[in-house]
């Protein structure tokens, strides 16, 4: 189960996040669900 399982995010679906275009990691820039809690809006990162 990951974490986006466990959290119940409605974007999770077939094994991986949909929604990770507008979200990336605020360390690494990877795209990510956003209700993780290191999740900035991409421009952010920017």
């Amino acid at each position: 189960m990951t974490g986006c399982e466990l959290i119940g995010c409605n974007d999770y679906k077939d094994g991986k996040c949909t929604n990770t275009e507008e979200y990336v990691n605020k360390y690494t820039g990877e795209p990510m669900c956003p209700k993780n809690d290191d999740a900035i809006p991409r421009e952010e990162k920017l």
